[in-house]
């Protein structure tokens, strides 16, 4: 994510690729799970926020097809 510091690793790529062994987190049951809430983009309002978790979802469904 971009607004990790530097040297940091992303959560979310941690949890899925590293421990999980997945492609993405279309692959998992549990997505979206607290680690998207925990590295919400701080730019976004709950309203936005909520509908790019939506979105990214619904990008996430359609690659696993």
């Amino acid at each position: 994510m971009f607004y990790l510091p530097e040297g940091s690793v992303c959560a979310i790529y941690d949890c899925t690729v590293n421990h999980k062994k997945k492609k993405n987190c279309g692959e998992c049951s549990q997505a979206p799970c607290e680690i998207w809430q925990r590295t919400r983009d701080p730019k976004y309002s709950d309203e936005e926020f909520a509908q790019n978790i939506q979105l990214r979802m619904q990008a996430l469904r359609k690659s696993q097809v």
